[in-house]
């Protein structure tokens, strides 16, 4: 048997409602395909343009980030001429702007991906030594014996890295500084919609 195919069968195929044409001459689809075009131009603008958006938001957060640190580093290098075996323990690198910029920081190119890591991975080492060292500095005090100089061993080694750290991150973070004011100098202007 051969099944005939006419205009009820289509409206009744394709879930059409009894009453309505599905006749695709009419002036009605020329206005779905006018509005479907212009929602695909601003989501195509919107592809475009907010990639170079993040980019330059997250490489401005970071940067003013990163000036702040370096701005504690140089604090906490004054500090330590004064008393060399000493490690700063107020000193505290910031994140918030990394946290705040998260979802923005895959738009960054490679080049000042790279650096940026390396600073932020710094920053987390610098934190984790000054931290543990308040710790062990208060247990100290409380041992004594072999335990005690052991821990006097290790706090000194402490103090040797922190030095080391204060001259090897600064420069780090310059060199990250550059590639992140590159970043913001590039491209076309400012386009953030919905951000």
């Amino acid at each position: 048997p051969r099944l005939l195919w006419n205009a009820a069968a289509e409206r009744w195929a394709l879930g059409a409602p009894r009453g309505i044409s599905m006749d695709w001459n009419g002036a009605a689809p020329a206005a779905i395909v006018g509005a479907v075009a212009a929602t695909l131009g601003v989501v195509a603008l919107e592809l475009a343009l907010k990639p170079a958006a993040g980019r330059k938001r997250a490489a401005r957060v970071l940067l003013d980030e990163i000036r702040l640190n370096l701005r504690l580093l140089g604090e906490a290098a004054k500090d330590r001429v004064t008393s060399p075996d000493r490690v700063s323990e107020t000193i505290v690198m910031a994140d918030r702007g990394w946290r705040a910029v998260e979802a923005d920081i895959h738009y960054l190119p490679s080049k000042a991906l790279r650096p940026l890591l390396l600073t932020y991975a710094q920053f987390a080492e610098l934190n984790a030594l000054v931290s543990g060292y308040s710790r062990r500095v208060d247990v100290v005090h409380q041992l004594s014996g072999l335990p005690a100089q052991l821990l006097v061993l290790e706090l000194q080694g402490n103090q040797r890295l922190f030095g080391d750290m204060l001259v090897k991150v600064p420069a780090q973070c310059e060199a990250t500084m550059k590639r992140l004011r590159e970043v913001v100098d590039e491209g076309p202007p400012d386009y953030a919609p919905g951000a």
